[in-house]
């Protein structure tokens, strides 16, 4: 009987769905007399032209000691043709959310802060996102998405805002070991709850409509069967804009999101519904004709994610 310690790969090779002996693989822990078994490799090279790699297997028979053999692999990288995607890839999420703003006033002069009060506002999100057509590139698995679209009713982290209307493009690298990473650059237009007065017992809110640049990256820190786990990182710089007597003149806000969402595995249709779970903090900077203003906000999201087209 002939035992199998241990088995490992190098290279740009590895055993294919990621485990040994790889899908299609028949090889076990032991192998009888005069059998034979089969070990699936799988060559994902990080660019063009030759590769070369090995496989190791530790290999023991009953009263010997445990000897190695390697198995040299070669093999050749070849550009593939670049692939359209035209599909969207669209997705709606319905979200219920909660979130504590802490708002300050800022001296400009001496650079000190005054808390102005602070907020605990529930609130309802829906979101529209859809992916124009992308560009699948070689090897390294990015892809350029041409166009993204969002909208919807709500803002993330900010129950007091109404709506957030974006369009964008950014790209999208996904390594083998299935986790990804995303950038993206948007323009759009939507509202900001703004303190515009102040009294000894209440604030005074009221929504701007104010257009935005925004960067935002994520990366997946676990993405597992119906498990994924994202960190969302993300800035926007706010333009000027004005209601009534009041003046936006410029802003910026920072965030920083963890997300959660799990997909009954039951369901093996990527399609099917996901549910979600934020929690995030916001930092935010205005300055306007009433006071320069100081937000620290903390939100908590819970809800639905439905999958309505794309891969």
């Amino acid at each position: 009987m002939l035992q199998i310690e241990k088995i490992g790969t190098s290279g740009p090779f590895t055993f294919a769905g990621g485990r040994f002996p790889g899908e299609g693989g028949s090889c076990a822990a032991n192998l009888a007399p005069r059998a034979s078994c089969l070990i699936t490799i799988e060559f994902a090279p990080p660019k063009e032209g030759p590769h070369t790699g090995s496989l190791k297997l530790v290999l023991k028979h009953e009263g010997d000691p445990p000897r190695t053999e390697t198995i040299q692999l070669t093999a050749d990288g070849v550009a593939p043709a670049i692939a359209l995607a035209h599909a969207p890839n669209s997705r709606l999420a319905l979200t219920a959310l909660l979130a504590t703003s802490r708002l300050d006033s800022l001296d400009t002069t001496n650079g000190t802060e005054a808390t102005l009060g602070s907020l605990l506002l529930p609130g309802l999100s829906a979101t529209w996102h859809a992916g124009a057509g992308s560009v699948l590139c070689p090897f390294a698995g990015a892809r350029v998405r041409r166009m993204s679209f969002a909208t919807g009713l709500g803002k993330p982290l900010d129950p007091s805002a109404r709506w957030l209307w974006e369009v964008g493009a950014g790209t999208e690298v996904t390594p083998g070991n299935h986790r990804f990473v995303t950038f993206a650059v948007s323009l759009g237009l939507g509202t900001e709850g703004i303190v515009t007065g102040t009294s000894q017992s209440a604030l005074t809110l009221d929504a701007f409509t104010v257009p935005r640049v925004r960067l935002r990256g994520r990366y997946s820190v676990w993405d597992e069967g119906p498990y994924h786990l994202a960190l969302e990182l993300g800035g926007a710089f706010l333009l000027s804009a004005a209601r009534g007597a009041h003046r936006l003149d410029n802003g910026l806000e920072l965030e920083a999101t963890l997300v959660g969402r799990w997909r009954p595995s039951s369901a093996p249709d990527s399609r099917a519904p996901a549910f979600r779970a934020a929690l995030g903090v916001e930092r935010q900077r205005l300055n306007t004709n009433f006071v320069g203003q100081s937000v620290l906000r903390l939100g908590l999201e819970v809800g639905l994610e439905l999958a309505l087209g794309g891969p």
